[in-house]
């Protein structure tokens, strides 16, 4: 997992944080095993909208690689085990589809 941009001591406390990125961590490492093309994942917090500003990055290596994850449902997959990693940290989901998001390597070369 790259380490996220923004600076994250609000809201979510201390605790939470490193439970988030252990979690994160631990499906970055299982995904890079079993979804074709994955590479890394990151996430990003808002420091005045803390807990609606959350959103997971998912890095695919090349539009290639992450179409056929697409196709395959392995991208499904992917966002279903962050969600139900953020369920576990009591994190709102109700907006999921802006809370995990994918993209390739090109466009996310500077979080690296």
């Amino acid at each position: 997992m790259k380490p996220n941009n923004k600076n994250t001591s609000s809201s979510l406390t201390k605790n939470t944080e490193k439970q988030l990125v252990r979690l994160l961590t631990d499906i970055c490492e299982q995904h890079k095993f079993i979804t074709h093309g994955f590479n890394w994942l990151t996430h990003t917090l808002d420091n005045k909208s803390r807990m609606t500003s959350l959103q997971v990055i998912c890095v695919f290596e090349d539009q290639q690689a992450l179409n056929q994850a697409t196709l395959t449902k392995q991208t499904d997959q992917l966002r279903d085990d962050i969600l139900i990693a953020l369920q576990t940290l009591n994190i709102n989901i109700s907006a999921a589809d802006k809370l995990v998001k994918f993209g390739i390597e090109e466009h996310y070369q500077g979080y690296q």
